[in-house]
């Protein structure tokens, strides 16, 4: 899986490699126990600390592998604190998942908010990277989608995105548990011009 920037050039080349090997055992990670069986694994997983090199890398994966527990998977790589060294393929790993259209919509619509969680940290290419594909999925075809990159870009305070948001505020389409995504809208605006949404 590729991703490209504004200019072409391949930012993301093995997002999810099958050939990564467990650091324990020396086996594939897909031939271990599953790491997480849910939200509450992915919570536990988030409290315990630190995520090492090979934790993320078996997360990277569920996604693509078992999509019954890719919105937990999302979840904690978003939510977890990582050091430095692999918070860029953690940013890029959640972009990648929000443009995939191959996944399920629940799972892409978990990367916005966290993707808008650790892009506040980076440097400003990948910040312009992550903006970019959130402003996006702003016309993806899924609500849920729509709804959650709207609110990550109110994480984020993006500016250059209000004319985006403005576009979907007259959006009517309703987020199961949520409410309409002309209020998302509305709100993530209010939140990027400095104003309490009601």
């Amino acid at each position: 899986m590729t991703i490209s920037s504004e200019n072409g050039s391949k930012v993301v080349e093995e997002v999810a490699r099958s050939d990564i090997l467990s650091a324990e055992t020396g086996a594939p990670f897909a031939l271990r126990a599953p790491l997480i069986t849910g939200f509450e694994d992915a919570k536990g997983l988030v409290a315990s600390g630190r995520l090492s090199g090979a934790t993320i890398d078996a997360l990277i994966r569920i996604p693509y592998g078992d999509p019954t527990n890719g919105e937990a998977a999302v979840y904690a790589l978003g939510a977890a604190k990582v050091r430095r060294r692999n918070a860029r393929r953690v940013v890029l790993t959640l972009v990648a998942i929000l443009e995939d259209s191959t996944l399920k919509n629940e799972v892409r619509a978990q990367a916005p908010e966290e993707i808008g969680v650790h892009v506040h940290h980076q440097q400003r290419a990948l910040r312009r990277l992550a903006v970019n594909a959130l402003r996006r999925q702003l016309r993806d075809p899924s609500p849920d989608v729509r709804f959650w990159s709207a609110f990550g870009l109110a994480l984020l305070s993006e500016r250059e995105a209000r004319h985006d948001l403005r576009r979907l505020q007259h959006d009517q389409a309703i987020v199961p548990g949520w409410w309409s995504l002309g209020d998302e809208a509305s709100d993530a605006l209010d939140i990027i011009e400095g104003r309490i949404p009601p």
